[in-house]
């Protein structure tokens, strides 16, 4: 049958009736969803197209997000984050859409660190018009703890971490799946490890702002000196387990 290889399964709940493992198959057509082969994916970028999807965002100085042909991750093109060595020195990009069907989401990124940086985090939003409820988890570089914010408006370790960053191109791999529907966290994957976050609950925050869910990266330099990285893949996904 077109669609799905010998002895395979249909994902169970999906409303698109994809198959239930897509990865070998996804690896052959030169696709970046390889990492975790959960969930549907929704979208996905692997900057081959530039930044024509993304609205970037520079603070401080000369901080700024380009697109780079240097260690890309997947395709021939990454996103580079500048973020100037001054207060408040940072690049981000942010993503819009629609507003999601309520049920367990997830943000996947691969980036590359090349300088001591103070912090990176990403986050996934959703914002239903009156309250906006936000998942962010962050590497901090400055303490070498994997992070996620938690609902008190702090900022709670997950794990230790070694060093970072690198300067030929070693991309980590990493993973927030959230439950909007109990306004949680699920689990959290760092590279080849994965982390229970079931017990945590995501930010809520009082808005009035039109509907609508976006995802957000972000690096901040050490305030001492510009720091850059590289963003080689993003993706989105839903109906996840």
């Amino acid at each position: 049958m077109p669609d799905r290889p010998d002895w395979s399964k249909y994902l169970p709940g999906s409303e698109r009736h994809p198959l239930e493992d897509l990865g070998e198959l996804a690896a052959r057509l030169n696709s970046p969803v390889t990492f975790d082969r959960r969930g549907e994916v929704i979208w996905v970028d692997d900057f081959s197209t530039g930044l024509t999807r993304w609205r970037g965002a520079g603070t401080g100085g000369n901080s700024d997000v380009t697109v780079d042909a240097d260690y890309s991750y997947w395709s021939g093109y990454s996103a580079k984050l500048y973020a100037d060595g001054v207060v408040g020195g940072s690049a981000g990009l942010f993503r819009y859409f629609s507003p999601p069907k309520l049920g367990k989401w997830g943000f996947e990124i691969a980036i590359a660190f090349f300088s001591d940086f103070y912090w990176s985090q990403m986050s996934m939003v959703w914002d239903d018009g009156s309250d906006v409820y936000i998942g962010t988890i962050r590497l901090d570089n400055d303490s070498n703890e994997l992070q996620y914010y938690g609902s008190d408006g702090h900022y709670h370790k997950i794990v230790d971490l070694s060093t970072l960053h690198y300067d030929y191109g070693l991309y980590h791999l990493l993973k927030v799946v959230i439950d909007f529907e109990n306004k949680t966290y699920e689990r959290v994957i760092f590279n080849e490890t994965e982390y229970d976050l079931t017990a945590h609950a995501i930010e809520t925050a009082v808005t009035g702002n039109v509907p609508l869910k976006y995802v957000n990266i972000n690096l901040t330099s050490d305030k001492a000196n510009p720091d850059t990285a590289r963003l080689g893949a993003a993706i989105v996904t839903a109906n996840e387990p």
